[in-house]
C-alpha cells in the first residue's frame, strides 16, 4: 500500500508542515503508521508537543480507523496552536500544561497504547522518564522517542550508535535517516537499569 493509499497524502503532508510538525516526513509517517494501529478506545501519549503537528498527525491516523482512541498532550508551555486542538473542537484530544516528571507519577501502570516522548532528553531526566513510561506502558505497548540529547550532543541513531547501545543494551537498531527509536516496554525497562 502506498502512503496515498494508507492516507498519507501529499495534502496532509502540507498539512503537517504548515502546522510546524517538528518531525521529518519519514518520521510523521512512521507515527502515523503506529498511531494507526492503536486499538479501539486505546491512549496516545505525547511528552513535548510543541505546535502540536505530531499530535495532529496521531489524530488524522486514528480518524481513518475509527477507533475512538484518547490522545493526550502533556506540555510545559502550551502554545495558542496547540491549545485549539482541544477547545472543544475535539472530544479525544486532552491537552495536560505541567511536567512530564510531575504527571507522569499520576497515571496508571499499563495504560497507555503508545508514547511519543519528542523533547530534549538527556542524564537524570531521561532516566526518570524513561522509568515512568516503562511503567505506564501496555505490555504490547509502544514507545517512540525523538531527538534525545546527551550534553549538548544531539544523539540520533546513525551518529551515535554507541550512546544508544549504552541506553537500550544493543537491542535498539538504527532507522536509516532518521532521528527517531522506537522500542517497548521491555526495553525501556532493561534501559533504565543501565542508567542506574
Amino acid at each position: 500500500m502506498s502512503r496515498k493509499e494508507d492516507g498519507f497524502t501529499k495534502e496532509f503532508q502540507q498539512e503537517l508542515q504548515d502546522r510546524q510538525c517538528m518531525l521529518l516526513p519519514d518520521e510523521q509517517y512512521r507515527l502515523f503508521q503506529y498511531a494507526r494501529k492503536i486499538p479501539k478506545h486505546g491512549i496516545y501519549l505525547e511528552l513535548g508537543s510543541m505546535f502540536g503537528g505530531s499530535l495532529f498527525c496521531a489524530r488524522k491516523a486514528i480518524e481513518i480507523e475509527n477507533n475512538k482512541v484518547h490522545l493526550i498532550s502533556l506540555e510545559v508551555t502550551v502554545r495558542d496552536e496547540l491549545r485549539k486542538m482541544a477547545d472543544g473542537q475535539d472530544p479525544v484530544v486532552t491537552i495536560i500544561n505541567g511536567r512530564a516528571e510531575n504527571i507522569l507519577p499520576l497515571l496508571r501502570d499499563n495504560s497507555i497504547d503508545l508514547i511519543l516522548h519528542d523533547t530534549d532528553g538527556h542524564g537524570e531526566f531521561l532516566k526518570k522518564i524513561l522509568g515512568y513510561c516503562g511503567r505506564i506502558l501496555k505490555p504490547d505497548g509502544v514507545f517512540i522517542g525523538h531527538d534525545y540529547q546527551i550534553g549538548d550532543t544531539s544523539i540520533g541513531f546513525i551518529e551515535t550508535k554507541k550512546t544508544i547501545i549504552e541506553y537500550f543494551g544493543g537491542s535498539v537498531k538504527p532507522i536509516e535517516g532518521m532521528t527517531l527509536y522506537i522500542t517497548n516496554k521491555k526495553e525501556i525497562i532493561s534501559a533504565e537499569k543501565i542508567l542506574e
